[in-house]
């Protein structure tokens, strides 16, 4: 690894008078000191420098600093760590990101001690990269391999599961995940929905895009921006344009007041 005194020469750089930015930097700047001074950083200083690494955009350091750590004598990578790299991992456009986040999923179901276990957080933050590169087999063989592991997914998991489908155009997949949520006792909110519906629009489905709407009201969740656009958008490109200005009319005032760009958009690409 490079040494943390001459990070003057990567590609670290921060707006000058940034709040953020000054902060980091100071961090950076007390690591450097450690390293000077021959003072052994302990799992806060690693992690916090881990951290700071990557929200400046600089995640080879970052992983640099992992790959120290783990040669430490005096201390170890622990969950937050690991949380923190495949957080980051999600954040670059790689081609070996989603490899580098297994091998980092893994890494902890090998050490099989009581403070460094695979959790939901984790297994979400990986199944998340899986969707993001759009590789749902994998995503699918995380999901069934947490659950092996007794790790019960959470309204979180089944978020980021129905939104992959989406992506690919499952909508059958999608509804049998919403489904096994349900059996599960788990209550739906507006992000579940907001996945179905966009799922359904994808599929021009419309007889299920409502029937998704319905389940929506039934169950006493409230509409936002992003459900009324996805409707809009979803009769729009069905041809039943009288339905798109129905869903319009019926925004409450008060949310209208909240609503971006995006949504008057939609109802002016229907007129």
């Amino acid at each position: 690894m490079a040494e943390l005194k001459d990070l003057s020469n990567s590609n670290f750089s921060l707006e000058k008078g940034n709040q953020k930015g000054k902060i980091l930097e100071k961090i950076l700047q007390i690591v450097r000191d450690l390293k000077i001074r021959g003072i052994n950083m302990n799992e806060i200083t690693y992690n916090t420098a881990i951290d700071a690494f990557i929200q400046t955009g600089d995640f080879n350091l970052a992983w640099d600093l992992y790959n120290e750590m783990k040669e430490s004598s005096t201390v170890k990578p622990d969950l937050y760590t690991y949380a923190t790299l495949i957080k980051g991992l999600k954040s670059i456009n790689e081609p070996n990101s989603l490899g580098r986040a297994i091998e980092l999923l893994e890494i902890v179901k090998s050490q099989n001690c009581e403070n460094l276990k695979a959790d939901e957080v984790l297994y979400n933050s990986v199944l998340d990269i899986c969707i993001k590169f759009q590789n749902i087999d994998m995503a699918e063989k995380l999901f069934v391999d947490m659950k092996n592991q007794g790790i019960s997914p959470s309204i979180v998991t089944f978020s980021i599961m129905i939104k992959g489908y989406g992506l690919i155009f499952k909508l059958d997949k999608a509804i049998e995940s919403y489904n096994e949520m349900r059996s599960m006792k788990i209550k739906s909110n507006d992000i579940i929905y907001g996945c179905l519906l966009n799922c359904a629009v994808r599929c021009s489905r419309l007889d299920i895009m409502t029937d998704i709407y319905e389940s929506l009201l039934d169950d006493g969740i409230k509409p936002n921006q992003i459900i009324y656009t996805t409707l809009i958008k979803g009769f729009n490109k069905m041809k039943k344009f009288e339905k798109a200005f129905e869903v319009f009319d019926e925004i409450p005032e008060e949310e209208k007041l909240k609503c971006n760009i995006v949504i008057y958009n939609a109802i002016l690409d229907c007129l």
